[in-house]
């Protein structure tokens, strides 16, 4: 460590000096451990659009059940590859 720059923190080490704790809630709705929490912020939304956001959400999710699936019955890794690719270009869509 450079002499004279005192105790580095994770903050510190990429430049951004007194950033503030941001956290989001537990599972369970709470503050987790006691730290900041981020601002509930309001973006209206059309209703088609959150219809099309939450269709390509589904199907994400399915995609990723489907993947767990595979994993779990030992599929061949190119079908698990294929499954996680169809995941991801959901999501980016």
């Amino acid at each position: 460590m450079a002499q004279g720059r005192g105790n580095a923190t994770a903050a510190g080490t990429r430049g951004e000096k007194n950033a503030p704790a941001l956290t989001t809630a537990a599972p369970c709705g709470c503050a987790a451990s006691g730290a900041a929490t981020l601002a509930h912020k309001h973006t209206p939304r059309s209703d088609e659009l959150k219809k099309s956001v939450t269709c390509r959400l589904n199907r994400a999710i399915g995609q990723l059940n489907g993947v767990k699936a595979m994993i779990e019955d030992d599929r061949y890794c190119g079908d698990v590859l294929t499954q996680l690719a169809a995941a991801e270009s959901a999501v980016k869509a």
